[in-house]
């Protein structure tokens, strides 16, 4: 086997496996939200408490986080 096909086969071995360690999902989510009051209006320029949980399976389901 000469060096081109060695190298060539190399190249192929590694953009593979680079291709698959990209394609991991990301350990974070990106969210946006509005805070509104009971009418609709934006609460701007104001102070506001959040609670987020993670739950398995649905609204009734395991606190995971």
């Amino acid at each position: 086997m000469n060096t081109i096909t060695k190298t060539l086969k190399a190249f192929t071995v590694l953009m593979l496996f680079a291709l698959a360690v990209n394609a991991q999902a990301p350990q974070k989510f990106n969210y946006q939200a509005i805070a509104r009051n009971n009418t609709g209006v934006e609460l701007t320029n104001q102070a506001v408490g959040i609670r987020v949980s993670i739950l398995d399976g649905g609204p009734s389901g395991t606190l995971v986080y």
